[in-house]
């Protein structure tokens, strides 16, 4: 089929620009054709802008649904935040983080500090930052509430334990992760995780009260809990791609 292109006068009514039209020889010896309007810019902007509209909305809900919007955890944003607040280049930090992140790559995070310095708070405005910007569906798991349903679920089977979520999610916010002590069963939960994401490399914000050296040695309390511990800390070493240390105040007595 020939081709040919051609341009006329015609203005867009939204825009008050040209239009193009495009003309299409069907034969070339009976000289069938047709002739095709193309979209003005204008709309094939406004187009986009309705489909980020969309993907916006839809993120938001998945927002709402997965907790991000519920309770406090609504209130985590940036907004009003500065290192005057945190400390230290943390937000120059968590910035070169969130440009920096892509899949495949090292795209973990770890957030550490004392008790109400904003790890979570950071963790969870972060995580909803990228959702928005990146439309990565993102998931958020207390580590102590999430092994609390796993013991539920064994006496009582309607609750229901989202281990596909917390493991496939495309980006995962693991908080509080050493508020269990260090058992077997607590590390082997955690191991499954922690490797079915370091090997799919899947972005993940971790937030804990102490150092990967310190957590190495709370979770050390026998032989089995050893070899976990060094397992665990091997991978989350192996795919970081930043730790933050926050050194403010405790902003729930502050308040």
């Amino acid at each position: 089929m020939a081709l040919k292109r051609r341009y006329r006068e015609e203005i867009c009514k939204d825009c008050g620009r040209r239009r193009e039209r495009m003309k299409l020889v069907l034969d070339a010896c009976s000289r069938k054709e047709i002739v095709v309007r193309l979209p003005c810019a204008c709309l094939i902007e406004k187009h986009k802008q309705e489909e980020q509209k969309t993907k916006q909305q839809e993120m938001m809900r998945i927002l709402r649904d997965r907790g991000f919007e519920s309770g406090r955890y609504a209130q985590m944003s940036f907004a009003g935040l500065s290192d005057a607040h945190l400390g230290g280049d943390v937000m120059e930090g968590l910035d070169a983080y969130m440009r920096s992140i892509q899949l495949k790559q090292r795209n973990w995070l770890y957030l550490y500090g004392d008790y109400g310095v904003g790890k979570t708070h950071m963790a969870v405005a972060l995580a909803r930052k990228i959702a928005l910007e990146r439309h990565w569906k993102p998931a958020l798991f207390s580590w102590a509430h999430y092994l609390s349903r796993v013991q539920q679920s064994w006496q009582d089977e309607r609750v229901k334990v989202d281990w596909h979520l917390i493991r496939d999610s495309r980006l995962l916010v693991l908080d509080d992760m050493d508020k269990r002590a260090g058992t077997p069963w607590v590390l082997s939960n955690l191991y499954d995780i922690i490797d079915y994401r370091y090997m799919r490399q899947l972005p993940t914000i971790m937030t804990a009260n102490r150092s990967l050296g310190e957590l190495s040695a709370f979770w050390h309390t026998t032989e089995q809990s050893r070899d976990f511990s060094r397992a665990l800390i091997s991978r989350i070493m192996g795919q970081l791609g930043k730790i933050i240390h926050l050194r403010a105040e405790d902003f729930r007595l502050v308040g």
